[in-house]
């Protein structure tokens, strides 16, 4: 029998906050292969970022299970987890203070004891993240002299050097402008495709999305409403139904990808 690749796998899975009058989510069966770039896109609300959570497991699921290579994630140990699973949040980095190389070691907390020091290894594995990351030149800067973009990468570099099979990112290119956005997201998609990582982003971006990742997921109201490549999932319909615009959608001349243009709010 052969081993579990390092995929990433929901099925029926779903959360309901307390007191809320509706799950959150509700069962979303989901997968990110090894070597996939996927996205998770969705109007707010939608609950990608709760989706994210239960991912990672710091929430619990209500019903359903999460997968990582075949082990439940509800089954493992917060260090087991952070070994298979990196995040890299929505919330700020650490103060300014910390160079680049000073976060992207905070990815070895898994592997150290508790009052253990960086050692050698720790500090080898995390200058690979960074050049893994396009951020090597980096390493002994301050937070503070990066651009956004810059620090963005630095943050995926600490989630990389958690030496984990599979990487979510919750809206990384948020406060990036566009040229660190496409560089962003070229740069997961080859580290997917180059070190066969699950990698699943949410994103706002669907023209974006639509340029790099496959396969795309469509979450709405908790649900999946869509799945698949991005010329099956990012329709004129689909924009219609689920984010309330009017929209024409068009191949890219030099990939094909398809590419949103909305002309209309208010549409669903």
């Amino acid at each position: 029998m052969t081993a579990p690749s390092d995929d990433l796998v929901l099925q029926g899975v779903g959360f309901r906050y307390r007191n809320a009058p509706a799950a959150a989510v509700a069962g979303v069966d989901l997968a990110v292969r090894a070597g996939k770039f996927a996205a998770l896109i969705g109007p707010n609300g939608a609950g990608k970022s709760t989706l994210l959570r239960l991912a990672t497991g710091a929430l619990a699921a209500d019903a359903g299970t999460v997968r990582v290579a075949g082990l439940d994630v509800a089954t493992l140990s917060v260090r087991e987890r952070a070994r298979r699973i990196a995040l890299v949040p929505q919330e700020p980095l650490p103060p300014f203070r910390f160079r680049a190389i000073d976060l992207a070691l905070l990815g070895r907390t898994p592997y150290r004891g508790g009052f253990s020091f960086d050692g050698p290894d720790d500090i080898r594995k995390a200058t690979e993240a960074l050049a893994r990351a396009g951020a090597s030149e980096r390493a002994e800067r301050p937070l503070s002299e990066l651009s956004g973009g810059e620090r963005q990468r630095v943050a995926v570099a600490r989630a990389l050097a958690q030496d984990a099979p599979v990487l979510l990112l919750d809206e990384p290119t948020t406060f990036l402008d566009l040229q660190h956005r496409l560089s962003l997201f070229a740069v997961l998609r080859r580290l997917a495709q180059d070190e066969s990582l699950a990698i699943l982003t949410v994103s706002h971006d669907i023209a974006l999305a639509a340029q790099f990742c496959d396969p795309i997921v469509v979450l709405h109201a908790g649900r999946v409403h869509a799945q698949g490549s991005p010329v099956e999932v990012v329709t004129e319909e689909l924009l219609r139904e689920v984010f309330g615009v009017r929209a024409v959608v068009q191949p890219h001349p030099e990939t094909g990808a398809p590419v949103p243009l909305p002309w209309e709010a208010g549409a669903g």
